[in-house]
């Protein structure tokens, strides 16, 4: 079996829950094969979203993720994912995604797509507002270290950019169970920045006025790109054939200027199934 490279795209902090499906991020894993041939990818994710309020009591937005991922030899590739939130009435987003990734002697790779979104529902679960966005994604890996830089850009309501920096490890153990499965673990930690404009997207005029006055007094900056969070991931990878099993701990710290908001920590526990059939 050829060495899998396994990337878990993991999901972009949000104002209403951490764990959102993929605008700068896909809420699924993508298992990369080294050998030259076409992919297909069929994904089911289980997400568990938690926020904790001011009073340390906590919400849950449950939500169920499936995508279907197809990547050609040449580099490019298509996904489409669709979310339903569970406990809400009819609620859910799609997302179609058109990209292109190349690597460069076999220690860089640049993967760019551009995104269609759309939501549906209640608007409360609704957390970055948008319709189409654009994605920049380095990677440069040496050794079991990795390191990459994530950009995106959000048209919607108001127009954002987002700047990701992360860094990790990826270990891998061979032969657990079944000869050839692999078990992999790849913590890293992100350091996440942004505009603040979609902040005040789902506001009325006078409450967004309000906000960053409040905000102002407390000498923060507002319409501004800023730091926004500290994130931690930990995914666990469990791949035998055609099939791939994972569990994902996220848990991210936001900025004081969002402290300062009544956002306080959040965590979100993500179990995925991944299966590409030979084709």
């Amino acid at each position: 079996m050829n060495k899998l490279l396994i990337y878990p795209l993991i999901l972009l902090l949000s104002f209403q829950s951490f764990a959102q499906e993929a605008v700068q991020h896909d809420s699924s894993i993508v298992i990369v094969d080294e050998s030259e041939s076409n992919l297909l990818f069929f994904g089911l994710s289980y997400t568990s979203n938690n926020m904790k309020n001011q009073n340390f009591s906590e919400t849950e937005l449950p939500s169920i993720t499936g995508d279907v991922s197809y990547y050609h030899k040449n580099g490019f590739y298509s996904s489409f994912v669709y979310t339903n939130y569970i406990d809400a009435d009819a609620t859910y987003e799609t997302e179609l995604q058109l990209g292109y990734e190349h690597s460069f002697f076999d220690m860089l790779s640049l993967d760019f797509y551009y995104g269609w979104h759309q939501f549906h529902g209640d608007t409360d679960y609704e957390s970055l507002n948008y319709d189409h966005t654009l994605n920049l994604t380095s990677t440069l890996l040496y050794e079991f270290l990795q390191f990459s830089v994530d950009q995106s850009v959000t048209f919607g309501n108001s127009d954002n950019f987002f700047l990701d920096l992360d860094a990790g490890f990826s270990f891998d153990l061979e032969n657990i169970i079944f000869q050839d499965d692999l078990l992999n673990f790849g913590p890293f930690v992100s350091f996440s920045f942004g505009t603040d404009y979609w902040i005040y997207d789902p506001m009325s005029e006078h409450h967004k006025r309000t906000v960053i006055n409040f905000l102002n007094r407390r000498n923060f900056n507002t319409s501004t790109f800023e730091f926004q969070s500290t994130n931690f991931y930990l995914p666990i990878i469990y791949t035998t054939g055609n099939v791939s099993f994972a569990f994902s701990w996220l848990y991210s710290i936001p900025s004081e200027k969002f402290k300062t908001l009544n956002w306080d920590d959040q965590y979100a526990v993500m179990l995925s199934f991944i299966y590409s059939p030979n084709f």
